[in-house]
């Protein structure tokens, strides 16, 4: 039995989600940042970058969580896995555990590799 898989990610849509980031962005407010901010400018705040240094912090914020969760979550790298994968010797339940396992690891390097980027655009 095979079962084919695809992580599709839409190039029109970003990886990571815009409430995540304005969450993130309003988190590492410096408090410089918060002071040109009152209530009725908040959803400017939301809605878009606060500040270079600002945007920095919040990446890196989000790329260290992304980290640590893969240093915590996994035992196994995205590549033993997709070469476990390959192996005719895997029961079903364990094929569809190492599909679903290499899916959120595909999901997290991705996230990873859009923040590279968009770490690199920022300067």
């Amino acid at each position: 039995m095979s079962l084919d898989y695809e992580l599709k990610i839409d190039e029109n849509e970003p990886i990571i989600n815009e409430n995540l980031l304005a969450t993130l962005r309003l988190i590492v407010l410096s408090i410089d940042e918060l002071e040109q901010f009152n209530i009725s400018s908040v959803n400017e705040l939301l809605s878009s970058m606060v500040t270079v240094d600002n945007e920095r912090r919040a990446l890196n914020k989000l790329a260290t969580f992304l980290n640590d969760f893969k240093e915590v979550s996994f035992t196994t790298t995205l590549e033993e896995n997709l070469n476990r994968l390959k192996s005719n010797q895997l029961k079903d339940d364990e094929r569809y555990s190492l599909i679903y396992l290499i899916g959120q690891k595909q999901i997290v390097d991705n996230a990873l590799r859009w923040i590279d980027n968009a770490l690199s655009q920022l300067e």
